[in-house]
């Protein structure tokens, strides 16, 4: 039997929650020449034991609506999930699941949460966030980091 709560192999998702949503706006329908922005943090995960490995991760996304007039959304959306591990997974291999699979996965909650929460804001349009390469992400965030190390 095939179970839904299964990220990958190796690592199941225990459940999620918004920690906090913050929303200021003042458009009344999303036209489609609409200036939007995207931000991702990704918060390391904190992972610990209790019969198998356990970890929470947390992400933020900020997005940011520009329209004439002047019009503005601001959308804050920090989201935690929780993970286990499988009997057969080492820690090394859990941290490294829920760094890029739990991650990818909260992503995709977001995106669903943000597209039903934005098309109740607004009069006409909704709001869908890119698909993001988690892998990706983190080579751009440690090219940034050493760049301001230097």
């Amino acid at each position: 039997m095939l179970a839904f709560d299964s990220v990958a192999t190796g690592i199941e998702l225990i459940g999620c929650t918004i920690l906090n949503l913050n929303i200021e706006n003042n458009i009344v329908g999303l036209l489609p020449d609409t200036e939007k922005s995207f931000g991702l943090n990704v918060f390391k995960p904190q992972i610990y034991e209790d019969g198998g490995y356990k970890a929470q991760a947390r992400i933020e996304i900020v997005i940011t609506i520009k329209q004439e007039g002047p019009r503005e959304t601001n959308i804050s959306l920090l989201l935690e999930g929780a993970f286990k591990s499988t009997s057969e997974t080492t820690k090394e291999e859990f941290m490294q699941l829920v760094a890029i699979n739990g991650v990818a996965a909260l992503i995709g909650i977001a995106r669903g949460k943000i597209e039903s929460i934005s098309g109740s804001i607004y009069n006409t349009g909704k709001i869908v966030i890119p698909f993001v390469n988690v892998v990706e992400y983190y080579k751009k965030v440690e090219k940034l980091l050493d760049e301001e190390s230097t």
